[in-house]
Parts: C-alpha cells; structure tokens; sequence
C-alpha cells in the first residue's frame, strides 16, 4: 500500500494540470462577457470590459498559436518525483528521528518536481531557451 501512494500522487497532479489549461481563462471571458450584457453600452464601464475582453482574447489566441510545452522534461520530472516519492516513503517507513527528517526534505523536492513538470505541461509562451515567458501587468 505505501509504494502505491507516490504513483497516485504523480499522477493525479499530472491529471489535474491538464484538465486545467486554458478553460479557466475561457470560463473568465464568459464571465465578463455576461457582466458586459448588463452595463449600459454608453458607460465607462463597458468600454473598459470590453478592451479587457478584447486583451484577454488576444492573449490567450497568441498562447494557443505560439506557446508551447515541454514534455520530455515533464517526462523527467516526473520520474524524478516519483523516485524521490519512493525514497521518502522507504526512508519515513524506517521509523529514526533522522530518516523521518530527511523524509521530510525528501518530500519537499517531490513538489518541487511536481511544480516543475506542472509548469511543462502548460501550454504558454516560452522563450527560445524554452522557459516560460511571463508578463508584467
């Protein structure tokens, strides 16, 4: 039972990354777009949703034209996370003072890993070096 608990882990932090994409941000346009039916189309207000509207639309179309991922590095993240997951559960199982404490330096890089090979499955803008490129507001 102990050795299966890191490979549920991985893999429902990499199910869950991908569920996610970009339907957040299309759920965030709905939103605002069902906001902007309701203010005045003479109002402040609604000109300054739209443009937001506007910017978001073509943010998330250029992320969906020129982003990309990185799954190859994913790929070792994970394994990574799950190597790391193993020796923490083998060192926590040998009940010491020391091995629990470790264990639990262990387990810190396994959501470093995790974070990691989240980041890489995202499709966004990167650099050429591959990083992910982010924008200031």
């Amino acid at each position: 039972m102990g050795q299966i608990v890191p490979v549920v882990v991985t893999a429902g932090t990499a199910i869950a990354g991908l569920m996610k994409g970009q339907r957040r941000s299309r759920a965030n346009i709905r939103y605002d777009a069902e906001i902007l039916k309701e203010l005045p189309p003479d109002s402040e207000a609604y000109k300054r949703l739209a443009e937001h509207i506007e910017d978001r639309v073509n943010v998330m179309a250029k992320v969906e034209r020129e982003g990309s991922r990185k799954p190859f590095s994913a790929i070792w993240c994970f394994i990574f996370a799950l190597g790391f997951s193993y020796a923490g559960v083998v060192l926590y199982a040998l009940d010491h003072w020391w091995a629990v404490l470790t264990a639990m330096v262990v387990f810190v890089f396994v959501l470093f890993f995790l974070y990691l090979a989240f980041d890489y499955l995202v499709l966004a803008e990167r650099d050429e070096k591959g990083n992910r490129v982010t924008r200031s507001p």
